[in-house]
Parts: C-alpha cells; sequence; structure tokens
C-alpha cells in the first residue's frame, strides 16, 4: 500500500512543476498540498526518507506561491474557482523547516495575530512541524515579486505594503 501511495501521487506532483505554482489556486493549494505535505511526513518520520517526492519539480517552490498569494489585506487572490476565504496553514509549517527559511509564514504570524485559527482539521501538525522555529525570526519576505509557469502561470508583485497580484494568460 505504501508502494502504491508513493508511485500514484507523482502523477498529481507534476502539477507544481516547474515553479510552484498551483493551478488551481489557493483554496485548492491547502486542500491538496496539505495532505501531500502529511504523506511526506509520515514517509519521513517512518522511514528516514520521503522517496524523492519533496524534491519533484516545483514542491518545494510552492511555499513561495502560497506565501505570496496573499494580498495586503488578508485576502487571497482568487482564481479557478477557489474561493476567497484565507486559511492557517500547518503545511507551511512543514515547507519553512525543510527549506530552513522562517519568512515563508510571514503571513501565517500575521494571522495568528489578527483573525487566530478555527476549525482546520491539521491544526495540531503545525506543532510538529513547526518544532525549532522562533517566531522572532519571522520575518517578512525579501523577495517583492514571486513568478511561477506551469498551467495556469501566476506572477505576485509586492511593495512594502501591498501586493499587486495579476493571473497571466498565455
Amino acid at each position: 500500500m505504501i508502494n502504491r501511495a508513493i508511485t500514484s501521487v507523482d502523477l498529481p506532483m507534476e502539477a507544481y512543476a516547474p515553479d510552484g505554482a498551483y493551478p488551481e489556486g489557493y483554496g485548492y493549494w491547502e486542500y491538496g498540498t496539505s495532505f501531500n505535505v502529511m504523506l511526506i511526513s509520515v514517509l519521513e518520520t517512518a522511514f528516514g526518507k520521503d522517496f524523492g517526492l519533496s524534491a519533484k519539480a516545483g514542491f518545494l517552490k510552492t511555499a513561495g506561491y502560497l506565501e505570496n498569494m496573499t494580498g495586503a489585506k488578508g485576502a487571497p487572490f482568487n482564481y479557478s474557482d477557489s474561493g476567497g476565504g484565507q486559511d492557517f496553514n500547518p503545511a507551511m509549517f512543514w515547507f519553512a523547516n525543510k527549506l530552513n527559511d522562517p519568512s515563508l509564514l510571514w503571513t501565517q504570524k500575521e494571522q495568528l495575530a489578527t483573525r487566530g485559527v478555527s476549525g482546520n482539521r491539521l491544526l495540531p501538525a503545525a506543532l510538529i512541524w513547526s518544532k525549532g522555529i522562533q517566531s522572532a525570526k519571522i520575518t517578512p519576505p525579501k523577495s517583492t515579486m514571486w513568478v511561477g509557469g506551469g498551467l495556469n502561470p501566476v506572477a505576485m508583485m509586492r511593495t512594502a505594503g501591498a501586493i499587486l497580484m495579476r493571473y497571466l494568460w498565455v
């Protein structure tokens, strides 16, 4: 069963290539990527390796996609019927640890401070994946632009307080 899971998750992970942009938008990212991270985390814990899943094209870059999908007022850029709500994303703690980049948690920290969390079924995973992350080291992202190709290319540009988001049609 484990071998089948590793083999079958390969196909949907192709959607992250080449740069991590998720073709179905913010809300679907949270659902699909969170469970993908859950699988990888379980494999790492049980077997000490993830069988190359996190090395799939664009997968680790997708954390930058989600971080930049959140606008200045906390609302996500909505496309592909993704929905306009913003949720706390425990998977971002896994990415921040994996990439040793606490700035990936900037929008998560802001959400905790202003809106809190409620009803997220994966919330306990944030406790596990946040191990070793110091909130004082969660700084704003340095990059002011994020571009992702793939099935639905997107580009997001930010200034100090505002984000301009653009859906690119090719």
